[in-house]
C-alpha cells in the first residue's frame, strides 16, 4: 500500500504494522513509529519562505498554517520560527493561526487577522491553495500585492504561475516523490531491506513576483 494519512491518529498505522501489510508512507512522517516513509523538507520549506520575506525587509510576517499534528504543519512552521530566531525576529504566537488548509479557510483566517489589525506586513500559508484566499482577502482590504503585503505559498501547482500577481512558493519535487515511494514499497515487498527507511526529499523556493 503507498499511503496519506490525514488523521491525527496512528493506529490505522499501527494495525498495518501489527498485520504485516507492506506499506509506505507518503508526504507525512510519524516520528514515534518506526515505518518506511518518503516526505519532504518541511522544515527547510519553512524556514526559505521565512527567510525570503525577512530578506524583502518584512519582520511582521504572519503564519497560515494546517493543524499541526500533522508533521508537514509541525515542520513548516518549525522552518518558520528557525527563520525568525535566525535573524533575531522576535516570536508573535497571535500572528499564528491554524486549522483546515483550503482556499475558503486562507480566505477566512486572513481577513480575520486583517480584522484585528496584528500590523503584519507579510504572509507564509501552509500551501497555494490557502494563498489564493489569502490574495482574495487581502485585495478586497484595498492593498496590494506584494506592496502592502508580500506573500508566499507552498506546493508550486500550476495556477500559482498563471494567477497575477504570480505566487512566490515553495516548490516541492512531487514526482520524485512518487517514484521513490514505489521504489520504497517494491523494496519492501521484495524483502530487500529488513529496517524500516525514512527518505526526505529536498525543496527549494521559487520566487515570482508576490
Amino acid at each position: 500500500l503507498l499511503i496519506t494519512p490525514v488523521q491525527d491518529k496512528d493506529e490505522d498505522i499501527k494495525n498495518l504494522l501489527d498485520a504485516n501489510i507492506p506499506f509506505v508512507v507518503v508526504g507525512r512522517d510519524f516520528e514515534n513509529i518506526e515505518i518506511d516513509a518518503v516526505f519532504n523538507d518541511e522544515v527547510k520549506g519553512g524556514f526559505l519562505a521565512t527567510e525570503y520575506l525577512i530578506k524583502k525587509g518584512h519582520k511582521r510576517i504572519a503564519l497560515v498554517d494546517g493543524f499541526i499534528y500533522k508533521s508537514p504543519a509541525k515542520g513548516r512552521l518549525e522552518g518558520y520560527k528557525k527563520a525568525l530566531d535566525k535573524y533575531r525576529i522576535s516570536l508573535d504566537e497571535s500572528l499564528i493561526s491554524v486549522g483546515d488548509i483550503n482556499i475558503e479557510d486562507g480566505y477566512e483566517r486572513t481577513k480575520q487577522m486583517l480584522e484585528k489589525n496584528l500590523e503584519f506586513t507579510a504572509i507564509f500559508t501552509y500551501n497555494d491553495m490557502m494563498a489564493f484566499g489569502s490574495m482574495q482577502a487581502i485585495k478586497e482590504k484595498g492593498l496590494r500585492i506584494p506592496e502592502d503585503i508580500g506573500l508566499v505559498g507552498y506546493d508550486d501547482i500550476q495556477f500559482s504561475s498563471l494567477i497575477s500577481p504570480s505566487l512566490t512558493t515553495i516548490r516541492l519535487k512531487k514526482q520524485e516523490l512518487g517514484i521513490e515511494s514505489v521504489k520504497l514499497l517494491f523494496s519492501r515487498i521484495n524483502r530487500e531491506h529488513k529496517k524500516t527507511k525514512k527518505i526526505m526529499l529536498d525543496v527549494e523556493l521559487q520566487i515570482r513576483e508576490t
